[in-house]
């Protein structure tokens, strides 16, 4: 089990996803802090995060049966799950606050995505051909007028 996108952008585990994020951290010069698992992640720069309510609860009806997913008892800020009220100074943060396992990145932001991630990919080294995928991904939700998903 991992995390799966639409459109062929990530198909892989959460830690490989968690270690291209960090990768593209490092190519963006953010700093990085020490997870206390031997290993450290990248730390979003002051004022890249929005304050902004949870996503209200959704109900589900499945084979007759109904289900409520209550979204602030695991995301407090709708932001983390793609849902944007402002548009962010760098699109980049997109990708960078988002949850790794739920939510979506709009159609709005994929081709600009796609082109930030693209002025990346000489600074990403052995991530080149997955930042590659990324952006290809990004490209075809954007042609198709879609979201990416993340599930």
């Amino acid at each position: 089990m991992g995390l799966d996108t639409s459109h062929n952008c990530w198909h892989g585990s959460y830690s490989g996803f968690a270690r291209w994020r960090n990768a593209l951290a490092t190519a963006l010069d953010w700093e990085h802090a020490d997870n206390g698992l031997g290993t450290t992640t990248y730390v979003i720069p002051e004022g890249r995060t929005p304050k902004q309510a949870p996503l209200p609860d959704e109900e589900h009806t499945v084979d007759g049966e109904t289900y409520t997913i209550r979204w602030s008892e695991s995301y407090d800020n709708s932001v983390w799950l793609g849902h944007w009220d402002k548009d962010p100074d760098d699109v980049i943060d997109v990708l960078m606050v988002h949850a790794d396992c739920d939510g979506i990145i709009p159609h709005r932001f994929t081709g600009p995505l796609a082109a930030r991630l693209n002025d990346l990919v000489p600074d990403m080294d052995e991530w080149a051909e997955i930042t590659c995928q990324f952006i290809n991904g990004l490209l075809l939700a954007d042609d198709l007028g879609e979201d990416v998903d993340f599930h």
